[in-house]
């Protein structure tokens, strides 16, 4: 499947009249632009330059869903390499959390204080998100999230994936903080749940009825199976965190196009978010707050 550019849209390279007719059904169910023009080798699709990027991710996810299953076993998943080693980036960083003269300095300003984010310390629920208990409770949260998110950014650019993951992880932990007022808290768990969330969204959106129910059914399952169990587990975190991105999956799924032209920005904002968040959480003890120009 090849894009060419004309001045005012793109186009598929010539192909088989069936498959070309088959490729604008799909593109007519998604509620993208196009039309078909008739070539000396064949039929051709085109679609506006603003939906190119969206025309070719959907048409890519249909032939991946139909094409035979040992064909579709070799296949990566578009953006899965990308996510795989931004995931490896943050293990190796949050490994240094466990470090033992980082551990208690890093928690006792990075944890998530539920007194303290309600009397406006917001950026705690996104260092909290950054900290773990154990390495055991991080590789869980990476291996799960790593494979949501992977998920995810097949149907979404990357920044906004990211950003949206950290967003609703932060979310459902304020919101969690709204209902138990008194307690504390840390790990990436909220998050994780949050990406799945998100996904069962997209099924949702993406799939016939039967399809949307079945991946709603299974997401509410590996909530019950991975959210429940455990002595440090927080289950009434977890279900926020996926009701957060259930939502949040369910508004921006027929509207991605929109930000797909701002994405730069969005992956400037999920890195940023955390980089500022642990700015304040440390800043009262960082070289700058030492400086008085830094007080006005």
């Amino acid at each position: 499947m090849f894009l060419m550019e004309a001045q005012a849209e793109v186009y598929f390279q010539p192909a088989p009249e069936d498959k070309v007719f088959e490729w604008s059904l799909v593109l007519t169910a998604r509620g993208i632009p196009h039309w078909v023009e008739r070539a000396e080798d064949g039929l051709r699709l085109l679609v506006p330059r603003r939906h190119q990027k969206r025309a070719l991710r959907e048409l890519r996810l249909y032939d991946m869903e139909n094409r035979p299953r040992k064909a579709r076993a070799h296949e990566d998943l578009p953006g899965a390499k990308s996510v795989f080693w931004t995931i490896v980036v943050i293990t190796a960083l949050e490994c240094l959390t466990f470090h033992p003269a980082l551990a208690p300095w890093l928690k006792r300003y990075g944890m998530g204080d539920a007194r303290a984010i309600l009397s406006g310390k917001w950026w705690l629920t996104i260092t909290a998100l950054t900290l773990h208990a154990d390495p055991a409770h991080l590789l869980g949260n990476m291996l799960f999230g790593g494979l949501f998110v992977a998920l995810v950014r097949a149907s979404w650019p990357a920044g906004f994936t990211w950003f949206s993951v950290i967003l609703t992880g932060a979310l459902g932990n304020y919101l969690n903080c709204l209902l138990r007022r008194d307690f504390f808290f840390l790990g990436a768990s909220t998050a994780v749940f949050g990406a799945l969330g998100i996904l069962c969204a997209l099924r949702w959106r993406m799939a016939d009825r039967r399809a949307a129910l079945l991946s709603l059914g299974v997401g509410f399952a590996l909530l019950g199976l991975l959210g429940t169990g455990g002595e440090r587990t927080d289950p009434l975190a977890h279900l926020l965190g996926f009701l957060v991105g259930l939502l949040w999956g369910l508004f921006w799924a027929k509207r991605i196009e929109k930000v797909e032209p701002y994405d730069l920005w969005f992956k400037v904002l999920a890195v940023a978010l955390p980089v500022v968040a642990w700015f304040k959480a440390l800043y009262p003890f960082s070289f700058l707050a030492r400086h008085s120009i830094f007080n006005y």
